[in-house]
């Protein structure tokens, strides 16, 4: 009897936590957003169940984290901006409270590489290890259970890429995690390393990576940044009819793979095909 009573008190559990979590499988399956909250930038619908909707306040601070990121601002700099406007926190905007939270780059970064702005639902991120131990893990790619074209989206799928190739080369130069507009497209055209970028009190420009750690490039040639953005800007207004005079990373993403630094330190830019 003993024995009976306590496999009975193992197994009912057991037994309904994984109705539970077939039920909620289903769910997420069909396409139902089953979490409490909404992401930041929606809300749960009123006319359906388990579905959600653009929420347009919230929707517009999405928007503009993704286009600040593509005029080449730092997630530093976009942290500034909320904060100095006064902007709610996500959950502060969520749950509708006041408490003077403040922005953060991690906020930013979830953010901007949450796919469900692009109209996918992506559940099932983490999951319990079992029905005794509640502690999440991270869930493996997978068994991520993704509806595609599942709602509205707020940023669209091109822009999401051009983002994600944005924060994918940018790297950090300083304490304040700012990148430089061109960080992962500059190369030596002598020996292929990348360029590092270098500061004076004047002047930003570029050198061989391999030349100024002395592996033996022989490329010696630096360049100012901004001379380097009016050759290129240059380079892109003799291709096209719309003419620019500002660059920014969206232009680059677009319509450029790389560009080669000379030794007699003219540029060489490798155009991605129209």
């Amino acid at each position: 009897l003993i024995g009976f009573l306590n496999s009975y008190n193992e197994n009912y559990p057991r037994d309904i936590s994984n109705k539970v979590k077939t039920a909620l499988t289903t769910k997420m399956i069909n396409g139902e957003f089953v979490t409490s909250y909404a992401p930041y930038g929606y809300k749960k619908s009123r006319y359906e169940k388990n579905k959600i909707t653009i929420d347009t306040e919230a929707a517009k601070t999405v928007k503009m984290i993704f286009d600040s990121i593509e005029k080449g601002l730092s997630k530093k700099e976009i942290v500034d901006i909320l904060n100095n406007k006064k902007f709610k926190t996500p959950m502060e905007h969520i749950k509708n409270t006041n408490e003077g939270k403040k922005w953060n780059v991690s906020m930013i970064t979830g953010i901007i590489k949450n796919k469900v702005y692009t109209g996918d639902l992506i559940q099932q991120k983490r999951k319990r290890i079992s029905f005794k131990n509640h502690k999440l893990i991270k869930t493996k790619e997978d068994e991520l259970i993704i509806t595609k074209n599942n709602h509205m989206d707020i940023i669209s799928k091109e822009q999401f890429a051009r983002v994600q190739d944005i924060i994918k080369h940018s790297v950090k130069v300083n304490s304040n995690n700012e990148y430089d507009i061109f960080s992962g497209y500059l190369k030596c055209a002598e020996c292929d390393s990348n360029l590092t970028i270098r500061k004076s009190k004047e002047y930003t420009y570029y050198a061989c990576s391999s030349h100024v750690r002395k592996r033996g490039c022989n490329n010696k040639h630096t360049i100012r940044k901004d001379i380097l953005e009016e050759k290129v800007i240059t380079e892109i207004n003799n291709r096209q009819d719309t003419k620019i005079d500002k660059l920014n990373r969206k232009y680059i993403f677009d319509l450029i793979n790389m560009i080669y630094l000379n030794q007699d330190g003219s540029i060489k830019i490798e155009f991605k095909r129209k």
